[in-house]
């Protein structure tokens, strides 16, 4: 994902900011707020779950698990 990728996902709309009294808009500005918030300052679940995930990329999975043919 590119920076300006990450920008977008952020970013509201301009329509947001000029009329963040429509619930509409308040939602996709709040929603944008904490996938930035989540982004910068994981909670230690998150953290926790994103550890699992690299380690279980690094160790095999039980022997009865078969990769593609």
């Amino acid at each position: 994902m590119s920076d300006q990728d990450r920008i977008d996902l952020m970013t509201s709309p301009d329509e947001v900011y000029r009329n963040l009294a429509d619930p509409c808009h308040l939602d996709d500005y709040d929603g944008r707020a904490a996938l930035f918030e989540f982004i910068v300052n994981p909670s230690d679940e998150v953290l926790e779950a994103h550890e699992a995930h690299k380690a279980r990329a690094m160790s095999p999975l039980s022997s009865d698990v078969q990769g593609p043919m």
